[in-house]
């Protein structure tokens, strides 16, 4: 049985490059590097900024549950003030780390604890890069070791990092974004905006191709034949000079020699025309508005990264019911954020019982953030307007302190309106008297 070889071409399909590209760049250890190349682009990096601002700037602290012991206050109290005294970071700066799970899909700290006052708290955490990492050891569901290669020196920041250091798992803080069967150590919001960036680059890439290429420009000067040879051919004659002329008004029309062509202008018999170059001056336009492209792989990677509120607005589009409801949905995205930092934070907590030999009465205390939103004080009367209209609710002392707390406004005098009317009535006596 003979078998024939046969070969077959398939033409480049720029969607098909895109996916194979995806595989090869999102895989482990090598996400890692992509990931880092994507922040540079400025919309990518715009929006990741924006929902890392939202949250770094407001204040977080370990509660104490209301049934909590002496020594559980105590110890709280004290990992508290730790965390404003972190060794080489501040408060921001510890959740900026954090913040990375969003990039990397997982942040990860050794935890260092120190003596102070009698209990020991927080030191600092001392941040591990993805990057550094070369395997994870899991037991079942648990982390047991890290083992870290050489740092990468980038020439500024020297890290002492020796190489196969290996770091127990029960020292290791990790905080993981959206963990699930096929992506355990967490999936970075960067993974599902990949192929809108990459096409937006290469549609980019084509876009400077064709500035580059772009041939309107450029002057076509025709000449007869004999012209042309002679300037070539006899650069003393007439018709040399005649040429060499024309050249410099062209090179000073057009700022360079580059910039233009010389054809023939002569025709046959027939009247074809014997040279040209039908390229030069293209009157036909591109059909393919690159912007228009560009713009709507911007969109879709802002609504990837849940922060599409920053194109609302542009070219005219937007209302204000849309961005109240797209920020919303930015602010669910942030708190949802902020849970599972919280929920991941309790091994901190916990390590910090354990080195402390302290029993939690009833739960473990969890990291607080305060609001990411404020609440909006008219919307928030017109609905407690209508259910104590409808005598849903009473209006009652108690009511209104939890509203004044609420909006931190001041406590009501507790002096009731008895005793106030009474005071009043002795200062009206007295001023009777006087008189």
């Amino acid at each position: 049985m003979v078998k024939h070889n046969i070969q077959v071409t398939e033409p480049l399909h720029i969607e098909n490059t895109v996916n194979s590209l995806a595989l090869a760049d999102l895989r482990l250890p090598k996400a890692f590097t992509t990931y880092r190349e994507m922040l540079n682009d400025e919309i990518i990096g715009g929006a990741m900024s924006l929902i890392k601002s939202l949250i770094n700037k407001v204040d977080f602290k370990i509660t104490t549950p209301e049934d909590a012991s002496k020594e559980e206050i105590k110890l709280i109290k004290g990992l508290n003030k730790s965390l404003g005294n972190l060794e080489g970071m501040t408060k921001t700066d510890f959740v900026n780390y954090i913040l990375s799970e969003l990039d990397y899909g997982h942040s990860m700290f050794e935890m260092v604890f120190t003596r102070t006052g009698g209990e020991q708290v927080f030191k600092t955490f001392s941040p591990i890069h993805p990057i550094n990492v070369s395997k994870y050891v899991y037991e079942r569901n648990t982390l047991t070791e890290l083992q870290l290669t050489t740092a990468e020196n980038d020439g500024l920041l020297i890290r002492n990092v020796k190489t196969d250091q290996k770091v127990k798992g029960d020292k290791v803080l990790m905080f993981r974004i959206n963990p699930d069967l096929d992506n355990p150590l967490g999936q970075s919001l960067l993974a599902r905006c990949y192929k809108p960036w990459k096409k937006k680059e290469i549609a980019s890439e084509y876009e400077l191709i064709g500035v580059a290429k772009n041939l309107s420009g450029v002057l076509k000067i025709k000449a007869p034949a004999d012209y042309i040879n002679a300037y070539y051919n006899d650069p003393t004659s007439d018709n040399a000079k005649y040429m060499e002329e024309l050249f410099d008004q062209a090179e000073l029309i057009h700022g360079g020699k580059s910039p233009f062509a010389v054809v023939a202008s002569d025709v046959t018999d027939g009247g074809q025309t014997l040279f040209d170059i039908t390229t030069l001056g293209n009157s036909a336009g591109n059909d393919s508005d690159t912007n228009a492209i560009i713009g709507r792989y911007e969109n879709s990677i802002l609504m990837t990264l849940f922060a599409d509120i920053m194109s609302l607005g542009q070219n005219g589009g937007g209302s204000f019911a849309l961005s109240d409801s797209k920020t919303n949905i930015l602010t669910l995205v942030v708190e949802s954020i902020l849970k599972s930092v919280s929920q991941n934070f309790t091994k901190a907590v916990k390590t910090a019982y354990e080195i402390n030999v302290v029993e939690p009465t009833s739960s473990y205390p969890t990291l607080e953030f305060d609001v990411v939103e404020k609440l909006d004080f008219e919307a928030f009367s017109r609905g407690w307007q209508r259910m104590v209209s409808e005598g849903v609710v009473k209006a009652d002392d108690e009511l209104e302190d939890w509203v004044r707390k609420m909006f931190n406004a001041p406590k009501k005098d507790t002096t009731t309106s008895r005793e106030l009317s009474g005071t009043k009535a002795d200062l009206n006596d007295r001023k009777e008297k006087e008189k």
